[in-house]
């Protein structure tokens, strides 16, 4: 067994046999007891019984099986003896054997120990048998008078129903093991891929010696990461300090641009818990000193497995703390302006039940979240569902991901590419390199989030060419809602976020002492899923004469009346003229050459005042501001073209005085 994470796992994954299977001893022995005697008339049947009793009190399995075989054999009809059998089997995970007993039991006298319906039910779940834990599901509720386990019963006979239905009807499955440059004979697990899938995160199992921390055969918990290779992974390196220290780290998640990476680290000095969530930056090839992200979202309960959305504030994460729904619940958290977190928010009781929940992905798309259960209808003891937000941003019913890759045994960990095309995800259950290791494989087509592609460069000052720390903000410019906010490397420049298709943006990159830079982007999923952009982002200095165009300047056609999209844009100039309040500007209009000449001059001039009424009803002074319309006479492109006449037709700003 493992314990990652503060989580421990089986290897037999032994999910959903209660401790009732441990109590077929006592309750065998209550029987007799009520009875005063057992249900053999043998004498020689009873003295292999209680031989067997006294080899099993002593933990002596060998002798206590063979005496119980004895037993049987003199009297087949000998209850107590069965079931004893069925435990001692249950005991050494030899289910097809406990449950032969168990049945062999119920066959005698269904009535005996009704209970045995349940765990015979329990045990054909777990080989797979869903027909066959239907069939004791349904008697044990015939024969139990013991209500205390009717809503589980129920709850299973509705399990077994989707597995097996999830069961007849296989998804696509096609899993790729990633290789001798990322797995080996140990454990790895948890994979993290950024927006490009150039870089892969994961936890290893690694042989540390001696450590406070250290499990019983001296490993712990490290980070290691590789990088892509044409289309194979290159050898993975140990991420090395600060991340990994002697103790134990795991459960990363990378933001999508893999600049940021939130962890679980237990037992740490400066927790507040049994298991605290944890981040780190990264600094061009460095990475900060990781920071215990403190109250609200830490506590003294348990936080782990931490996934950071793609707009850049929202964090999902796994917790046992009051207020849920269950054992372990998903919860999200917002960074908030000032750098605090907001108090964690339940994801509510479509996602969130009575058992755990844990291991959550929220996609690049911010709409799809993946993540692993217990009790939701499945086929194994943890299975990996998906589910999406609706209209209001509530999220929906959860969809089993299916069979196979969901199984009898234990998923978990699941994390999908951008594209929506490709997930990856740990598994013991095959051929691999030794215990669980890493694989990819194509998700089907249902399963997929929206289509996300993503935006790569770089940020420089454009007079000295410095790479520059600037932020980014990915606005939608029907809603006015920020959906990603980032900031470009301080060492390197460079920065990727990610975009959702099919939306209209306005795209700022702003940094104090130099002028925003203004894109708009028009996404649609046909032309832009499988084509990210690369763009490198020149900011020019606060300086006499320097101009912006502002491409998030919309208007009614033919008419100076600003569209309501234009909001964005028009906050933005608004914001940087009250941070800078010496600051003097021209507000210019610019035309196509369709039309006459003087009403394009006229136009030009209206709509450049229209943008200066705004500003000064946001609190701009009007002596800051001076508007001039050139009608067609400054062109940027060719007016030979419709692409060159949209971007003659424009508003700009430049900077009169500072």
């Amino acid at each position: 067994m493992y314990n990652i994470n503060g989580m421990t796992i089986k290897n037999f994954g032994f999910f959903f046999l209660p401790a009732l299977l441990l109590a077929v001893f006592g309750a065998s022995f209550s029987c007799r007891a009520q009875s005063g005697k057992l249900s053999t008339t043998d004498k020689k049947a009873e003295k292999q019984f209680e031989e067997g009793n006294l080899y099993y009190m002593k933990n002596d399995m060998n002798n206590a099986e063979q005496a119980f075989i004895r037993a049987v054999k003199i009297d087949p009809k000998f209850k107590e003896a069965y079931l004893m059998l069925a435990d001692l089997y249950s005991d050494r995970a030899n289910w097809t054997a406990a449950s032969a007993n168990y049945k062999k039991a119920v066959e005698i006298d269904p009535v005996f120990f009704p209970r045995a319906h349940y765990i015979i039910g329990n045990i054909e779940r777990r080989l797979g048998n869903f027909e066959e834990a239907g069939k004791y599901y349904r008697s044990f509720l015939t024969y139990a008078k013991d209500t205390s386990l009717t809503t589980e019963t129920r709850l299973n006979l509705e399990r077994v129903k989707v597995a097996a239905e999830l069961m007849k009807h296989p998804v696509p499955f096609t899993p790729v093991n990633l290789g001798a440059g990322v797995n080996t004979p140990t454990a790895e697990y948890q994979p993290s891929v950024s927006a490009d899938e150039q870089l892969l995160v994961f936890t290893r199992m690694v042989k540390t010696g001696p450590s406070v921390c250290a499990s019983a055969d001296g490993k712990t918990e490290d980070f290691f990461y590789s990088v892509k290779s044409g289309a194979d992974w290159a050898p993975a390196l140990n991420m090395g300090r600060p991340l990994n220290t002697d103790c134990n780290e795991g459960a990363q998640a990378l933001s999508p641009d893999g600049r940021y990476m939130f962890f679980t680290a237990c037992h740490r000095p400066d927790g507040l818990g049994r298991c605290d969530i944890y981040w780190a930056k990264r600094e061009g090839k460095g990475w900060s000193i990781p920071e215990n992200l403190g109250v609200p979202v830490n506590s003294k309960y348990w936080e782990t497995q931490p996934s950071f959305s793609s707009d850049g504030k929202t964090l999902y994460f796994a917790s046992n703390m009051p207020g849920g729904f269950g054992k372990s619940d998903l919860w999200k958290s917002e960074l908030q302006e000032n750098g605090t977190w907001t108090k964690p928010v339940n994801l509510g009781k479509e996602i969130n039940t009575p058992g755990d929940e844990n291991s959550p992905f929220i996609h690049p798309d911010d709409h799809t979240l993946y993540f692993a259960s217990d009790y939701h209808p499945g086929i194994g003891g943890i299975d990996l569902f998906y589910s999406r937000k609706d209209a209001e941003g509530r999220f929906t019913k959860p969809v089993n991901l299916g069979y196979p890759i969901n199984t009898l045994e234990d998923e978990r960990s699941l994390t999908i590419s951008t594209d929506g095309r490709t997930a990856y995800y740990a598994s013991k259950n095959l051929q691999g390199f030794g215990d669980y290791d890493l694989y990819s494989f194509e998700l089907y087509p249902e399963a997929r989030p929206l289509a996300v592609t993503y935006m790569k460069g770089r940020v420089s000052d454009a007079s000295s060419q410095k790479m520059l720390e600037a932020g980014f903000e990915l606005i939608d410019l029907k809603t006015g809602e920020v959906v990603v906010k980032s900031v470009s490397d301080k060492v390197s420049g460079e920065f990727l976020v990610c975009i959702p298709v099919n939306r209209d943006y306005a795209l700022n990159v702003s940094k104090n002492g130099y002028l925003f830079h203004s894109e708009n982007f028009a996404l649609k999923e046909s032309k832009s899923v499988n084509e990210p952009i690369t763009k490198n982002v020149q900011l020019v200095p606060i300086r006499v004469d320097e101009s912006v165009v502002l491409r998030n300047i919309f208007f009614e056609t033919g008419s100076a009346e600003l569209k309501p999209e234009s909001t964005v844009e028009l906050d933005k100039l608004v914001d940087l003229l009250k941070k800078n309040p010496t600051m003097k500007i021209e507000i210019s209009g610019h035309t196509d050459n369709v039309g006459g000449k003087e009403s394009n001059l006229k136009l030009s001039d209206n709509r450049a005042r229209s943008v200066s009424g705004y500003l000064t009803k946001a609190g701009i002074p009007a002596e800051r501001l001076t508007t001039k319309g050139y009608g067609d006479t400054k062109p940027i492109d060719d007016n030979g073209t419709e692409a060159g006449r949209a971007n003659n037709r424009r508003t700009e700003f430049k900077v009169t005085n500072i």
